[in-house]
């Protein structure tokens, strides 16, 4: 079934990779998977609201808003992906870098 049995122990599989790291890295992890699926959504939300709001007499968002939703989002999610597949102290910061992109549009865009 199985060609190179020597390999199972390799840690070539991401679940491998989460299990190596220490109970903090991996709640990191979640929390900024978590926040980056949801700017990720937000994002969308943004998107479709300001493509139907003119045609509905709505202001809706602007196209700046639109703009660092989209790159924020795509900063988030690329970060995570690279988070997820990094282990210790990298993965630390990666999912730094993710909690702090969500929390820079979110003030940036919704609180300010």
């Amino acid at each position: 079934m199985y060609e190179n049995t020597q390999n199972l122990h390799r840690y070539d599989h991401p679940g491998a990779v989460a299990a190596r790291d220490g109970m903090v890295v991996r709640a990191l992890r979640g929390l900024s998977g978590a926040l980056a699926a949801g700017l990720a959504v937000l994002t969308i939300v943004v998107v479709v609201v300001s493509h139907y709001a003119p045609e509905r007499g709505l202001a809706g968002p602007g196209s700046a808003s639109v703009f660092w939703h989209v790159t924020g989002g795509v900063v988030a999610v690329a970060a995570q992906i690279v988070a997820d597949r990094s282990r210790g102290l990298l993965a630390f910061l990666w999912s730094v870098i993710v909690i702090t992109t969500v929390g820079v549009v979110l003030f940036a865009q919704w609180w300010s």
